[in-house]
Parts: structure tokens; sequence; C-alpha cells
């Protein structure tokens, strides 16, 4: 185990010379595929709540904004194509947002 600086000066904790995402995104790929392979009834519980989902039952697809979210580290199971709550987009990680969804609905300019 050990700790390096980031570019931005930060510690990156490090396990076997790999960063510690890197780990945790095998194990979770890991747990996907034991779980799609031996439960796969279980698959939708690895799936994490996105609060931004419209899980109404009166969603209409045509005119609400869809997307696919990944939901997590894992097979192609964790994609979903989710329908959003009125005023909510999504956007880039480039942009700088803590989530790859924002709320339109309230902003003016």
């Amino acid at each position: 185990m050990s700790s390096r600086k980031t570019e931005k000066g930060k510690d990156s904790f490090r396990l076997f010379g790999q960063d510690i995402d890197v780990i945790i995104a095998v194990f979770a790929n890991i747990l996907s595929w034991l779980v799609a392979t031996f439960a796969p009834s279980y698959v939708p519980y690895l799936l994490p709540n996105i609060p931004e989902e419209d899980k109404s039952e009166t969603v209409s697809r045509n005119d609400q904004t869809q997307c696919i979210a990944i939901g997590r580290p894992g097979g192609i199971e964790q994609l979903r194509i989710i329908s959003l709550k009125s005023g909510f987009v999504t956007c880039g990680y480039n942009l700088g947002y803590p989530s790859p969804f924002a709320d339109l609905s309230d902003k003016t300019d």
C-alpha cells in the first residue's frame, strides 16, 4: 500500500500499484458477474436509486428527457434507460456538477 501525489497535489491511495478506484471497479465487476450468473433475480438490487428518475405510473416517454444511466461498475446489466423528472437534464462530467443530472426548473438567466 502506498500514497502518491496527484497533479492537483492531493494524496492518492494506491493498493498493489493501482488506484483504489480501479480495485473497487474490479470487485464490482466480479460481484456483478456472480449475481448475474448465479442469482439473476437479484440484479435489480445492485442498481442504485436515482432521485432524478421519474418513476410515476404516467411517465410519457415521448415528451420527457430520457437517458441511459450507468448504475455502477459492472456489466451491461448496469445500463438502463430512465426518464428524468421534469426540469432535469443530463450534463457532462467536465462541467463540474457533482451529479450527472442538473436541475434547470428553478434556474433563471
